[in-house]
């Protein structure tokens, strides 16, 4: 018989096992690839912009992230967007 430490462990392990499966069944591996794509965007940033929240052993992101530098780089990402609104200017004639 389980106690109920060993349970919830077993628990946890399941769950992961069983977002992982969804996760693997239900998104394709282009999507996949783009999403890790946009995240090695944002680790770069990041490593020039906020150094400290990247760790500098593995590249990986230190979670949770300062909203200051969440904040800013979703500003970078907009900065475009957000030029071509204020300029009434379409983003098709926007220099790139």
């Amino acid at each position: 018989m389980l106690h109920s430490r060993e349970r919830r462990q077993n628990e946890r392990g399941n769950g992961v096992e069983i977002a992982q499966s969804l996760q693997a069944k239900r998104t394709n591996s282009s999507t996949k690839r783009t999403y890790q794509s946009k995240i090695n965007i944002m680790k770069a940033w990041l490593s020039q912009h906020y150094p400290g929240t990247i760790n500098t052993d593995t590249s990986e992101l230190r979670v949770p992230l300062p909203n200051e530098a969440v904040l800013a780089f979703f500003g970078h990402i907009c900065e475009a967007g957000f030029s071509c609104d204020h300029e009434d200017i379409d983003a098709r004639d926007a220099p790139r």
